[in-house]
Formats: structure tokens, sequence, C-alpha cells
């Protein structure tokens, strides 16, 4: 019995030591160098060529694997198949290597070596080929947005860098470059960028760890390379089915949901216009239960639903008169932005305070100039946006979310187009706002309504106050996110005012120049929050907008032994 335990015991330590020791073989496994050299061609294709140096360790392999990417997938979910020619692989010294080219879902799949070989220590892999179908084309850009070293390696990648030449008569000044690296969807920008002679180089700043990539966005000019799109992906048996089953339903989607869409859309107006008490001379902004008075852009969401670049104006100057802020007119038109105090959560809500952060990222001034091209202040309304919404649905204003009946309504109105179902289309355009208030919510979306017909009116009853401009600035930030701040500042035209302490410059004359400032304001930050080229001609979005991560973009896969 004992001399059975003692062979049991020494098994499972034999075992054990077996084990730790194919463990630790496997994972000395890695990519030491790994070096792409990239051609961005004016006839729309990209050539590649990569240097991988693989540490095989002491491990017995046959060789390489590496996965390319060759699908990818836009954001309403359709697949484009990029084109991969000329695939060679060889050694540092131009010996060629065996491969075995094969397709696997999404990938090309390259098997190096010799199935009736094994190898180890650390051997060099150069593979070229090249790509059409990489760049993805926008309305005042081209943008090559590109996973240059792929998310899904086995093994860590010591030390990565990508030299990217540019086209022809392409300037510095004429791009711009961002970087990400770290797993699928980081943001993070742990590497570096040096352009020098129309070559960019791109570097890893850390070892990047098995599923961790770079992924690297250069935004070119119009024109300078080809249009070479990407071509749809064939459908599948599973899109083929439900093709089938569209047509199937062919009267629900003709008859039925336009008819569901517009009842929806006329029950949201009957019910707000059958409770709403809207009186003509209403001079403050709404109040929450709680005594908290709403903000500019909380009050101009409860009655459009919506957040533009008038809410953003508005939150600013509201901003800048409680002291957060000044706006420096340098010259006409031309408006610098000065930090005066930090954020205080006990004083300002979320939104202001990602607002005031955003703006004031890169330092304590920045002009209205710096402001539309920044990609922060882009990203940062995305979250404004949300954030006052949040707000007015936590306070129980809507029954439904406001931006999901839009978008939901939108995606209709865009398959309604595609179908040829104008009805459908029509229907969900007009009802893209159709998000249900709440009792209260239409009680305060009354109030904010009253508000605004009064800033916006001409009739008389405005004397009592009409040479007041504490009066005037007060209600100048609701006037401006309703909009119609021209007419509130000419009530106040004939008035004689003092410079606000929020305002610095020279050109300062009268209320109506304030109406104009604001309107200015309004006019850079309308460039900021409109974004125009968020998704290319195929329906990719951009990586150069503030949307940008690792793994995004074309390219990608990833490797290993075998």
């Amino acid at each position: 019995m004992k001399s059975k335990l003692k062979l049991l015991l020494t098994f499972l330590i034999i075992l054990f030591v077996f084990g730790s020791y194919n463990i630790s073989e496997a994972s000395s496994e890695a990519v030491e160098y790994f070096q792409s050299n990239i051609e961005l061609n004016k006839d729309g294709t990209v050539s590649f060529k990569e240097y991988i140096e693989y540490n095989f360790g002491n491990n017995q392999q046959h060789g390489l694997v590496r996965n390319l990417i060759y699908k990818k997938t836009n954001q309403d979910g359709k697949k484009y198949v990029t084109e991969i020619t000329g695939l060679e692989v060889s050694d540092n010294n131009g010996n060629p290597y065996n491969f075995y080219q094969s397709k696997k879902g999404d990938y090309i799949e390259l098997k190096i070596g010799d199935e009736n070989k094994l190898v180890s220590g650390i051997k060099t892999y150069v593979i070229t080929y090249t790509v059409s179908g990489s760049f993805t084309y926008f309305t005042d850009h081209d943008e090559f947005y590109w996973n240059l070293t792929g998310n899904e390696w086995d093994v860590p990648i010591k030390s990565f860098v990508s030299h990217i030449k540019l086209p022809e008569n392409v300037s510095e000044d004429q791009i711009s470059v961002l970087c990400y690296s770290g797993i699928y969807g980081s943001t993070d920008q742990s590497c570096e960028i040096n352009i020098m002679d129309s070559v960019i180089e791109v570097s890893s700043s850390k070892i990047l760890e098995p599923g961790e990539g770079l992924t690297l966005v250069i935004s070119l000019p119009k024109g300078v390379v080809g249009v070479l799109e990407p071509k749809i992906d064939k459908p599948s048996f599973f899109q083929i089915l439900i093709l089938v089953l569209v047509a199937i339903a062919t009267l629900f989607w003709f008859i039925f949901l336009p008819i569901k869409v517009l009842s929806k859309y006329i029950k949201d107006r009957k019910f707000t216009k059958s409770h709403e008490k809207i009186v003509s001379a209403w001079f403050e902004p709404p109040q929450y239960d709680d005594g908290d008075v709403f903000t500019p852009a909380e009050t101009g969401f409860i009655v459009d639903k919506s957040i533009d670049h008038k809410e953003l104006t508005a939150t600013i100057i509201h901003l800048a008169q409680r002291g957060y802020l000044k706006i420096k007119e340098e010259k006409k038109g031309r408006f610098t932005f000065v930090k005066l105090k930090d954020t205080n959560p006990d004083e300002l809500k979320d939104f202001e305070i990602e607002i005031l952060e955003a703006i004031f990222e890169k330092g304590n001034e920045v002009t209205d100039k710096e402001l539309k091209k920044s990609t922060s202040i882009f990203t940062s309304i995305s979250k404004f946006n949300k954030k006052v919404e949040e707000i007015l649905i936590n306070k129980q204003m809507f029954d439904e979310k406001p931006s999901s009946v839009f978008v939901k309504n939108m995606v209709l109105f865009s398959l309604g187009l595609a179908t040829m179902n104008i009805p459908l289309s029509l229907f969900s355009l007009l009802g893209r706002n159709s998000a249900k208030r709440s009792l209260l919510g239409v009680e305060k979306y009354s109030e904010a309504k009253s508000l605004m017909n009064f800033l916006k009116s001409q009739d008389e009853q405005l004397n009592f106050q009409s040479k007041n401009q504490m009066f005037f600035e007060k209600l100048l930030p609701y006037a401006t996110a309703f909009g119609v701040e021209k007419i509130w500042a000419e009530r106040f035209k004939d008035i004689s005012m003092q410079k606000p302490n929020w305002y610095e410059g020279d050109n300062f004359t009268n209320s109506i120049f304030i109406g104009s400032m604001t309107r200015s304001i309004g006019g850079s930050l309308r460039s900021a929050s409109s974004a125009p080229s968020t998704r290319s001609s195929s329906g990719f979005s951009s990586g150069s907008s503030g949307g940008g991560f690792s793994g995004g973009g074309g390219g990608g896969g990833g490797g290993g032994s075998w």
C-alpha cells in the first residue's frame, strides 16, 4: 500500500514539474521586435512590409502564425472587404519561407514554416503585401485609420515601430496624426509620433501585452489619394434569410409601422397641448421641486428635447456671469476665453464641469479658433448632451429618453428611405422628438415656453424693467438657449449699459453688441459641435474626430506560433 502511495506521489511530482516547465516555456515566447514600413500610394492602395523578430525560446515549433483582417464593419453593422494582394514571406536575407494561406472568418491566416521541420530561438519573418480599400473618405478629409499591430497576439510585443511614407506633395501642416494603444477600445495614447521628410514614425512607449495593440489615424487633405472604397461583403445565408423575412413582413413595414409612428407623434402633441399652461408674461426660468433653478441648457432641453450650440453658448455665458471665466474680444468677432477659477462641484452641475474642463484642457486661455479644432471639446459636447438629459430624466421630466426616441426614429427614417417607404421616413422625421414628457415635465415645459414667448415678445409689458441692466443680463443666457438673444437685446438698445465684468474688450457699446457677441461665439461652437464629417462615404466613423481607439479602423489581426 505504501509503495503504491509513493509511486502515485512520484508521478504527481513529475507531472507538476513537467507541466510547470511547459507553461514557463510557452510564456517565454515573444515578439522581440516588430517593425512595419508602410507607403500610402496615390492610387489609393497601401503597401506594407512587416519585420517580425519572433522568439520561440526553447520551444520546438513549426513557425509563425500571422492573421490579417480583411473584413471590417462600419457603424451600421455592414461588412466591407479589403483586398490583400502580393503576399510574400521571407527571412531578413530575402530567402523565401514556405507559408500556407487560408481564410478563416474575417481573417487571412498565414501559417509560415514547414510542418515537417521544427524551429526554436529567434527567427525573423518579413511579410509584404498590398491592401486596396484601406482609406475612408469623408466630406472634408480622407483618412488612414489602421490597426498597425493587431490586438490578438498570443504573446507580448516588446518593441514596436512603424514608418509611414506620405503621398507626394503632402506637407506636415496639411495632416493630423493620432495614435491609440492598449486593449481593444482603449483611448490611451502611450505612443510616440515623429514626422520628418514626409515620413511619420510612430512607436509604442511600452511593451504591448497579449491582447494589446497600436492603432494609427492620419487625416489627409481631400484628393491626395485615389478613391478606392472597400467592397461590400456578400450577404451570408443568415442575411438572405432576414431579407426573406422582411419580404414576408412587407405589410407590417409599409402600413402598420408608419401608422404607429404617426400615432405616437400625434399622442405626444395632444398630451402636451391638453396639459400645458402657457402665459404671456413669465419672468423666471423653471424650478425643480427642491427649489433648484433650471440652467439655460436644461431650460432649452425641456422645450425642444435636444441640445445644440445654442445651449452650449448659453452655458458658457452663464458660467462667465458666475465668475468661472472671462470672455475677451481680441478683435471684432474673435474671442479668447480666460479661466478665472477652478470648478466647484458644490456650485456646478456635471455638464458645466465637463465643458469647463474641456475648454481649458490645455491651459487657462483658449481662443475660439483653437476651440473649433479641439477634438476634446467635440467629445465633451457629446457628454454634455447626455448629462443634461440624465438630469431631466432623473428629475422625472420625461417618461422616456429623448435621445433614444430620436435615434430610433432616425434609424427608421434611414431604413424607410432605403426601402422606399416614404410614409415611414416622413412620419419618423416628424416624430424624431416625440419623447413623451411627464405631467411634471409638461408643467416645466409650460414655464420654459412662457419665458421664451416673453423674451421674444415685442409688446410693451416690459416697460417696468426696461432700464434694468441686471434684468437684461439675468435672462440673456436663457434668450441665447432659445435662440432669441437678438430680439431680447433689441428691447434694451436705448439704455446706457456698463460693460459687464465677465467681458473684456474695447468694442463694447450696448445690449445690441452683447446680442451680436453671443451669436459670434455660437457660430464658433456650432463648428465644434456639428462635426460635419463623422462618417465616411461607406458609413465608417472617423478616428480623427475624437472617436478613435485601439483596434479601431481597418487592419489588425494578431499571431503566435504553431
